[in-house]
């Protein structure tokens, strides 16, 4: 049976469900690591969307805001442009069931 949920943006009080969601992905965090961060993270343009179930987060997204400079040729003009790198964290049994 497919899920209730809706997206939303993340905050810090969403620190323990981020931190359970993306753990298994790789990056062993705690719930306390993910709230020492968060003001900071955010600030530099940094933000999450979770999925929120009924009772607890299904998934998470995170998008990082990444500045890139490059010279070009000899005139030292420089370049910039604005990117994402995203991570994706998504509860095992709601895999599957998106739309």
């Amino acid at each position: 049976m497919p899920h209730k949920a809706s997206i939303r943006l993340a905050t810090v009080e969403d620190a323990a469900e981020l931190a359970r969601l993306l753990s298994p992905l790789g990056y062993p965090i705690t719930a306390d690591d993910v709230a020492a961060v968060w003001e900071a993270w955010a600030a530099e343009g940094n933000f999450a969307l979770v999925v929120q179930g009924d009772h607890s987060l299904l998934g998470a997204i995170t998008l990082h805001r990444m500045v890139v400079a490059d010279l070009i040729h000899d005139e030292c003009l420089t370049c910039c442009f604005r990117g994402t790198r995203k991570q994706c964290g998504v509860t095992p049994t709601s895999r599957g069931h998106g739309g």
